[in-house]
Order: C-alpha cells, then structure tokens, then sequence
C-alpha cells in the first residue's frame, strides 16, 4: 500500500495488548511519520514512527526508543511490547531495549499511517506500507521464524534467519508409531539443537550436557 502523505490513513478498533509483538515492512520518505498510533492523548500509550537516517522511534508510555537499520529502503520493524520490557529489531537485529512500567489504555483507537489524536490528523505516513502483523501477545519464540518468512517474502536481505545465520531447536520430537506419544520441551531455553549458525548439527540432535 501507498501512502500519499496528505489525507490516507487506517483507523482500526484497539489492538494491543499489556503485552503485544508488532512487525511493520514499510518504506517512509520524511522522517516522524507514524507507522502506528495509539496513545490516550499525551505520552502514554504506544506509538512507532521513522525518524531521521532511516530509523524507527518506539515509544512505550513516556520512553522513546530509536533503532537505526543501517540500511535505506524497504525494511522490517519488530517491536516487543510488555509492561516490564520493550524492544525494536530491524531487519531482524536488536536496535534498542528498554525498561519501563505501565499499562496502556484499551479506550483508544489505533491509528495507521497517523497520528491517533489530532484532528485534523497529523503526522501522516508518506512511502509504503507493505505489510503490518499485530499479535496481542508475546512473539519472541517465534519472531526469527516470522522475520525470515517476512523477509523471503519481500526480499529484504540482512535478515539473520533469512541469511540462514540462526540456530534451530526440537520443540517436538515426533512418535513415529502413529500412538500420539509424542516428546515435548516448549521451554525455549531446554530445548536440544539441530541447526547451529544456519548449518544442520551432523550426527542427529545436539544436547548441551
């Protein structure tokens, strides 16, 4: 989608949570245009905008965070919303981490593409907006996955996961018999690998001892 700059924007009922993940694949041409908005009329709430040498600025409550991506052009922004943490990654590296509390109001509307509470509105996006995935919970075992598909998707390079750079782990470990007897470890930190930098562990599953 494109965004004109002067009048196009996205109005949507509230979507985020205490804790939500955000990914945003966009291309901005003026720095301080909003990605995404939804504040309670000052400093709390949440909002995502480009800011100057093709970064984004995070802001949770009253903590401003800004990312730079080393990189112009078509890129992607994943943002960590949680009351006690909050991080940005673009193109998939960590840019800026924050601690902070709070909670944010489910009273407000989110808004794409500008800003939530000025009317006439203000600060609208002008460039693209390829694609924008709000999940109203925690996507941090996940997020590599979701950013490599998002990059082979558009073709952004860099991307740790789509450059074949990570590691894999066994979540699940298959009955075979068809019985259901499945082996399970869904704690991220216990779980044995099977891929190290990008490359398949020879000899089988590699436990750490």
């Amino acid at each position: 989608m494109y965004f004109d700059g002067v009048d196009d924007n996205m109005d949507t009922s509230h979507v985020l949570g205490a804790t939500s993940t955000i990914f945003g694949v966009c291309q901005s041409i003026n720095p301080s245009d909003f990605l995404l908005d939804m504040r309670d009329g000052g400093t709390d709430g949440v909002f995502i905008r480009s800011a100057a040498n093709d970064s984004f600025e995070f802001r949770y409550n009253s903590t401003d965070l800004v990312g730079a991506s080393g990189a112009s052009g078509l890129k992607l922004g994943s943002f960590l919303i949680k009351e006690d943490t909050q991080e940005i990654w673009v193109n998939g590296t960590s840019v800026g981490s924050a601690t902070t509390s709070g909670t944010i109001s489910v009273t407000e509307t989110t808004q794409i593409g500008g800003r939530s509470f000025t009317s006439p509105l203000s600060g609208l996006w002008l460039g693209s907006m390829s694609e924008i995935i709000i999940y109203p919970s925690d996507q941090s075992a996940n997020r590599t996955a979701i950013e490599a598909n998002i990059g082979e998707t558009y073709g952004i390079t860099g991307i740790p996961a789509y450059d074949n750079t990570v590691d894999g782990f066994v979540e699940t470990w298959y009955d075979q018999s068809g019985n259901g007897n499945d082996a399970t470890q869904s704690v991220a930190a216990s779980q044995p690998k099977i891929v190290d930098g990008g490359a398949l562990v020879s000899g089988g599953i590699d436990f750490d001892g």
